[in-house]
């Protein structure tokens, strides 16, 4: 293993980007979560406030092309979909259309 890849698995720097953070905890992390952690939620509120019941959630971030898997899929997921919020919103509200019609 190269000495960057001990820094990235350390906490030395940002998983996804490869930024450096500073000195590591012993864990990887990402600048997301270190300065955003709670951001995420905002996608989950925004489709519960949305009518989309919970546990459809996973359903339509799946079905808007989000890796789902991991430890923390929800949260990766939702991390995803932050990079384009507005098209995320567009999306999900067709998604709840179509899925309520098909349903009734």
């Amino acid at each position: 293993m190269s000495e960057y890849t001990y820094d990235i698995i350390n906490g030395d720097f940002d998983f996804h980007t490869g930024e450096y953070l500073g000195r590591g905890g012993g864990f990887p992390r990402s600048y997301f979560w270190k300065n955003d952690s709670e951001k995420w939620k905002q996608v989950t509120k925004f489709l519960t406030n949305s009518g989309i019941k919970q546990h459809l959630h996973s359903e339509v971030l799946k079905a808007y092309g989000c890796k789902y898997e991991g430890k923390s899929p929800v949260k990766m997921a939702c991390q995803e979909v932050l990079q384009d919020f507005e098209k995320f919103k567009t999306f999900a509200l067709s998604w709840k259309e179509a899925n309520t019609t098909t349903n009734n």
